[in-house]
């Protein structure tokens, strides 16, 4: 459906049962139908291995105007990696908050 149809702009196929599979040919359908511009597989079954087969062929042949939406995936390495970057900043963030506390006390001695 993606490959061989040029009218399509946007498809949403959001809640259905696609899993790890449907994502490598949902992929290899966006590198060769470059009008489509939205795909919605969110709250399907993707999961990592799915999301990663999905956005793989995009990667591999550069990411055009397509914008796969994929939340809602059982994706626990993305939501990992997005935990993992949050804690990150919310340190860097408390250590700005000291260094400008420090600068502060100085400053008034």
């Amino acid at each position: 459906m993606l490959k061989n149809n040029p009218q399509l702009r946007i498809l949403n196929l959001s809640y259905n049962c696609f899993d790890s599979e449907c994502g490598l040919l949902f992929g290899e359908a966006l590198v060769v139908n470059d009008n489509l511009k939205s795909l919605d597989l969110s709250y399907n079954r993707l999961g990592d291995l799915g999301v990663r087969n999905l956005l793989y062929p995009l990667l591999r042949d550069g990411i055009k105007e397509q914008k796969p939406i994929i939340a809602n995936n059982n994706m626990t390495a993305l939501k990992k990696l997005a935990a993992a970057r949050r804690q990150k900043k919310e340190q860097q963030n408390c250590q700005n908050v000291k260094q400008i506390i420090e600068v502060s006390r100085a400053a008034s001695r």
